[in-house]
């Protein structure tokens, strides 16, 4: 079935005879760097367009490196970084109460990735990362027209 789909990391027989067929004891994982090394592999052939590639594999990994991008432009880690100053900037003087309206923020951002994962498997990820998108960048402009009237 992964065969079918294209999975990148199914590049030839050979490294399909190389992964693991159950779960490995703690004593038979591979380290980290073996798995990053592959990993970079696996990309350096998908980028050169290597004939050991599955067809499509390039477009997945431009649909990834784009989810990538695209959270870090929507500033997520940023709004839970300096929650605290921007509470102060907008006029919240009291530590207890910033304390308390940042964890709400922090709160509101686990939910959110709960209920992402819970509805992952009922709509697929497709429609969730194109509806995704579009429901960010229209509460990002949200944000930007509230700072510019504050």
């Amino acid at each position: 079935q992964h065969k079918q789909a294209g999975l990148p990391l199914l590049l030839s027989t050979e490294r399909e005879a190389s992964r693991p067929k159950h779960v490995k004891s703690a004593a038979e994982r591979r380290s980290a760097v073996s798995i990053l090394v592959g990993t970079l592999q696996d990309i350096f052939l998908i980028v050169i367009r290597s004939t050991a590639v599955p067809p499509g594999t390039s477009w997945g990994l431009l649909l990834a490196v784009l989810a990538a991008v695209l959270d870090q432009v929507c500033a997520s880690t940023s709004i839970l970084i300096y929650t605290q100053h921007l509470l102060e900037h907008v006029g919240i003087g009291s530590p207890a109460m910033r304390d308390q309206l940042s964890i709400a923020v922090a709160g509101a951002k686990v939910t959110g990735v709960v209920v992402g994962i819970m509805i992952v498997d009922k709509m697929g990820r497709r429609p969730l990362l194109g509806g995704g998108g579009i429901l960010s960048a229209a509460f990002m402009f949200l944000v930007a027209v509230g700072a510019a009237y504050t």
